[in-house]
């Protein structure tokens, strides 16, 4: 079964301080992965379509245009998957059509960056904390 709607996160951040204070550049849902918006503007942020790197996980809704704050390095966040995920795998960004939400998390696949790492199993469908710790993934040579 795959979700057709982001689920309401509440009390997104579970630990961390690293908290960055940006732009949405599109309507925001808490808990959704998120992305630079690659479109020459500052500070702003998009729904992750596992198209670009990913920063971190909003901490709350926003509208396009609003502030949104974000958990980033070394925070421990609340994030939702259309798949299982092991605590210990490494997690990315949903690719976008791949599922029908943006800023959904999944397994590590070797084509994308990295979010985090999963801290807790998680169940399809459902949502987990992962420590986020996002990095580019370097394929081995």
């Amino acid at each position: 079964m795959a979700l057709s709607a982001m689920p309401t996160i509440r009390n997104v951040l579970d630990s961390g301080d690293t908290i960055l204070n940006l732009t949405a550049g599109a309507t925001i849902i808490a808990g959704q992965a998120v992305e630079a918006a690659a479109t020459g503007v500052s500070g702003e942020v998009i729904p992750g379509t596992g198209t670009t790197a990913p920063i971190g996980v909003a901490l709350y809704g926003a509208a396009s245009g609003e502030p949104v704050a974000i958990a980033s390095v070394g925070c421990v966040a609340t994030v939702a998957t259309e798949e299982t995920i092991d605590a210990g795998d490494w997690v990315t960004v949903k690719q976008n059509g791949a599922t029908t939400v943006d800023g959904l998390v999944g397994v590590l696949d070797v084509t994308k960056d990295i979010l985090g790492l999963a801290i807790d199993d998680i169940t399809a469908d459902e949502t987990g904390r992962i420590l986020v710790v996002p990095s580019p993934y370097i394929a081995a040579t």
